[in-house]
């Protein structure tokens, strides 16, 4: 199979894939909702100059799609729940341009409820 000028080394490739796949798994355990995952696995793609790969994220797995090699890559959820310190580790590993209001840390623009009474 022949390169392009335009692509990474396959061993650069599996490299990025396998990185791209903990980052996803870490992010779940860390409780990140999935729309925050796949997005900043997008941005981490695209930021390599990969933006073809097909990035798929489940609740409790992430698929990777290398259409280059033809080649699909699951990874499943670590069963497992983050303490704190990995879980700002999976958060410093990631893209640090996410959207303002976007993702589980923003809450400026909600109103304060009022306690419930217990039941």
């Amino acid at each position: 199979m022949s390169q392009r000028p335009d692509e990474a080394p396959p061993e650069e490739g599996e490299d990025l894939e396998a990185f791209v796949l903990e980052l996803g798994r870490a992010q779940l355990a860390a409780g990140y909702p999935v729309d925050d995952v796949t997005r900043s696995l997008h941005a981490v793609t695209e930021a390599h100059g990969r933006p073809d790969l097909g990035i798929f994220v489940l609740p409790n797995a992430v698929l990777l799609d290398d259409p280059v090699i033809g080649r699909a890559r699951v990874i499943a959820e670590n069963p497992k729940v983050l303490r704190m310190d990995q879980a700002a580790a999976a958060e410093a590993a990631g893209p640090r341009d996410r959207p303002k209001g976007q993702g589980g840390r923003d809450y400026a623009g909600r109103r304060p409820r009022r306690p419930r009474p217990p039941s």
